[in-house]
């Protein structure tokens, strides 16, 4: 009874910051997971609001809804999307899903958000798999997009990888 009348009270004229409060008591106390999703959907603006709601779908066991929630937040939510590409690129990369891999870098590289962490991880991939062609152009497209410090090592891994006569 308190978990709802402090809902109900956060409720009464609610700010962003009151309804996250209450979406709280929601998922984690009262377990009604209705009223949860119906707060939580009307709160997905942000890169971290998907990312709640794909924790959520994950707590559920609901792999499927997690991974649609995720691709979503990619294409849509503003601002820290860190978290739903790394989701996603685990995922593929568990799969061996090279396509989906290679989309998701490429969204990053489109939304210019989360590039450089991406073609770190996809140079990785690719190298792991021998393809030299695609670890080398995400190592390049990388090296463009540093902003500050890091750029030694990375710069030596490059010219580690890349062939002498390139």
């Amino acid at each position: 009874e308190d978990w709802k009348y402090l809902v109900s009270l956060y409720m009464k004229n609610p700010s962003d910051w009151e309804k996250k409060r209450a979406m709280v008591i929601y998922a984690e106390h009262l377990g009604d997971d209705e009223s949860y999703l119906t707060l939580r959907m009307e709160q997905m603006k942000y890169g971290m609001d998907y990312w709640n709601l794909v924790e959520y779908y994950k707590k559920k066991r609901m792999d499927g809804k997690a991974l649609e929630t995720a691709e979503k937040g990619i294409l849509e939510g503003r601002g820290r999307c860190t978290e739903l590409f790394s989701y996603l690129f685990d995922h593929y990369e568990k799969l061996d899903r090279t396509s989906d891999i290679d989309r998701l870098i490429r969204t990053a590289r489109e939304r210019r958000t989360e590039e450089l962490q991406m073609l770190k991880r996809g140079f990785g991939y690719h190298r792991k798999k021998d393809n030299y062609d695609k670890a080398r152009e995400y190592l390049l497209a990388g090296f463009e997009h540093l902003r500050w410090g890091g750029e030694f090592d990375y710069f030596m891994k490059m010219q580690n990888y890349i062939k002498s006569e390139e």
